[in-house]
């Protein structure tokens, strides 16, 4: 058996459209988009958060940014199956994006799926020890592990 202890969401960099309009004709409203995407999770409004990145989407489809932020929110809504679609759609098209992997290590504990949760932690551990750019050397897991 595996006790889990998650520190914290990974910090998390996004974009988002709250009001629906095509950011990429309004740079301002990109902008401001982002401040109240990263504030809704920031706050733990996660589903005022999906709601912002669903939209963004809607007007910039397959953005990875984007995508990044409404996993985070899926996560922060427990729709683990969901976040792990999309945090696995991120990995693959930006395999150095270390928040996305980091959150699948949170969403595979919570799903029970200990060679993936052992997999990315693995995987994480790898990019500290070779000194990847974008994780600290010295950053701990956000997960802690004890077999009992």
């Amino acid at each position: 058996m595996r006790l889990i202890c998650a520190s914290a969401f990974c910090a998390v960099t996004m974009v988002a459209n709250a009001c629906g309009q095509n950011a990429a004709a309004n740079p301002a409203q990109a902008a401001t988009s982002l401040v109240e995407g990263k504030r809704a999770l920031a706050s733990r409004e996660f589903a005022r958060a999906r709601t912002i990145y669903a939209g963004y989407l809607g007007t910039h489809p397959g953005d990875v940014q984007g995508e990044l932020g409404l996993a985070d929110a899926e996560l922060g809504l427990h729709k683990y199956e969901a976040a792990e679609t999309m945090y696995r759609r991120i990995v693959a098209a930006q395999p150095l994006l270390w928040a996305a992997h980091k959150n699948l290590v949170i969403v595979e504990a919570e799903l029970g799926r200990w060679e993936d949760f052992d997999g990315e932690r693995t995987v994480l551990r790898a990019a500290r020890e070779r000194g990847a750019a974008g994780i600290g050397t010295h950053e701990s897991d956000v997960i802690d592990a004890i077999t009992v």
